[in-house]
């Protein structure tokens, strides 16, 4: 992802990458943030700010790595299977 600010409702069960630059100036503001199912991949560099429901479950080798978040209601939640 490019440096920038990106508005979107996230939810997704398939595997995937979203990588931003280091300094993390790539940001994802969404108000719905459901990532569940995948079975690989990775979010790094990439600021989130999260405003609604949160939800990371059943992910399996999935990394996040130098990123952010900030969520209105609290941390995402994370569960496992």
């Amino acid at each position: 992802m490019a440096p920038g600010y990106y508005y979107t409702v996230f939810s997704n069960k398939k595997s995937i990458s979203l990588r931003g630059p280091a300094d993390r100036s790539a940001t994802v503001k969404c108000g719905v943030f459901v990532h569940s199912g995948a079975i690989w991949g990775e979010f790094s560099g990439v600021t989130f700010k999260l405003t609604g429901t949160n939800t990371f479950s059943n992910l399996r080798n999935f990394s996040l790595r130098n990123c952010v978040f900030n969520a209105v209601k609290g941390l995402p939640s994370a569960s496992r299977a």
